[in-house]
């Protein structure tokens, strides 16, 4: 599934939706278990971000809703960890985000 055109700054929540929608309308009569794996492996390709989808992907998610909340907390960590430098760095603090790499706690 190729990224979304148009949608590079949508929500997560959309990419569920899409996602969720595209694989049921593509494998109408597929068991559960193949379209939890075709549809957790789509919202990882469609992410926007080459960093975050190996990140994600480093996670192992199980379904979509998985690969989403890793994402998600991804995301969220990597803003926390720009806006933490920003202040510092209007400090003169000087800290360093290249030092840092993203990783979700709850996959290692």
């Amino acid at each position: 599934m190729p990224r979304r055109r148009g949608l590079e700054n949508s929500p997560p929540q959309n990419l569920y939706q899409d996602v969720s929608c595209l694989v049921a309308l593509a494998y109408p009569l597929a068991d559960a278990s193949q379209t939890t794996h075709v549809g957790q492996e789509g919202c990882v390709a469609a992410l926007n971000d080459k960093q975050l989808q190996l990140e994600v992907t480093k996670c192992e998610p199980r379904t979509v809703e998985e690969a989403l909340s890793h994402a998600i907390k991804m995301e969220a960590y990597e803003q926390s960890l720009m806006l933490q430098r920003d202040s510092n760095a209007n400090e003169g603090g000087g800290w360093s985000l290249q030092a840092t790499t993203m990783q979700c706690l709850h996959c290692y």
